[in-house]
């Protein structure tokens, strides 16, 4: 276990699009919120600019195509055998048509805007949205889909060494298979039974409905971290504290609420020398837009002032674990 020497904020973004709700979602009643990305992506960097942030954008290895010819062309020789074959993006990529491919499936132009802003972390999400605890998952494929990220990324400037999984879906096995390849940072699930990692046939309506109150009051804790846990010497978990859960104009009462719950942990995090982990999808932003962009504002001017009263900094998965990497 590492011992923080500083109060740490940290933020780190799934970038998925379409990639990562195509089995859950469809274009009629999501496409709207997946094209809206683009654009929500520049104002998170304009933000991000203006308080200082440090981001980590765990990125699918396949927003890096350009187009679907490319895309079907990088096809990894072991695909995951999952029982159920609507999870595999590839299986799914025989449904994408070309004329929408760059607005739905690519995220090449934001990666390229994102890569311009200083102290932003091109991480990975895994190539193709690798679930890890699904049935059928295997070792194997998971190693050749991470592998086929790391080059994707490589080939257009990135070094990946910060992981994030899809679905929050990973085990020790597969955290090996990341030393393996040169990861140093994941983030862990938050401590409390309703967040543990698990697949989709587990995750049942009581974890969602706990999950969903705890946004608004406290119920499993402050979610911060005073120590990290260092797996095999080389591996650090960054572990999450809360999901950003989008503005919903249906609990437009509650919403003041949420805004509390995230700022009595920020502060609890500054007072003790600890770590808070904030993190969600750029899609979720991709409604009201606005009103989710105000309530960000508001967490990063409250970090700023943690910034100035306790010295809490903004620090990239990556920078966390060229931090901490070699403590004992």
């Amino acid at each position: 276990m590492i011992l923080l020497k500083k109060p740490l904020f940290v933020i780190s973004l799934d970038f998925e699009k379409m990639w990562g709700v195509f089995d859950k979602r469809t274009m009629s009643t999501y496409g709207k919120q997946i094209a809206n990305v683009d654009l929500v992506i520049d104002r998170l960097l304009s933000l991000f600019e203006k308080y200082d942030i440090h981001c980590t954008w765990a990125t699918v290895g396949m927003l890096f195509h350009n187009d679907i010819k490319s895309c079907r062309d990088n096809v990894p020789i072991v695909v995951p055998p999952y029982k159920n074959k609507k999870l595999s993006s590839y299986f799914h990529l025989k449904e994408v048509y070309s004329y929408n491919f760059g607005i739905y499936y690519s995220g090449l132009s934001s990666i390229k805007k994102i890569s311009l802003v200083a102290n932003q972390e091109i991480a990975t999400h895994t190539y193709s949205h690798f679930y890890c605890l699904e049935e059928g998952s295997s070792l194997g494929s998971f190693q050749k889909d991470l592998e086929l990220a790391v080059n994707i990324s490589k080939e257009n400037g990135f070094e990946t060494k910060s992981i994030v999984f899809p679905r929050n879906q990973y085990d020790n096995n597969f955290l090996v298979i990341c030393s393996k390849i040169g990861i140093t940072a994941y983030r862990g699930t938050e401590p409390s039974w309703v967040q543990r990692s698990r697949n989709q046939n587990d995750l049942m309506f009581i974890h969602r409905a706990v999950r969903f109150v705890d946004s608004y009051i406290n119920l499993t804790g402050p979610n911060i971290y005073k120590h990290l846990e260092l797996n095999n010497q080389q591996l650090i978990n960054i572990p999450a504290s809360f999901f950003l859960r989008p503005f919903n104009p249906k609990f437009s009462y509650f919403e003041s609420l949420k805004l509390k719950r995230l700022k009595n942990s920020m502060l609890k995090a500054a007072r003790e020398c600890s770590l808070f982990h904030l993190w969600w999808h750029p899609h979720n932003f991709g409604k009201n837009l606005e009103e989710n962009m105000n309530q960000l504002e508001s967490i990063l001017t409250y970090y700023s002032e943690l910034k100035n009263e306790y010295g809490m900094l903004s620090m990239t998965m990556n920078e966390v674990a060229k931090e901490y990497i070699n403590e004992k």
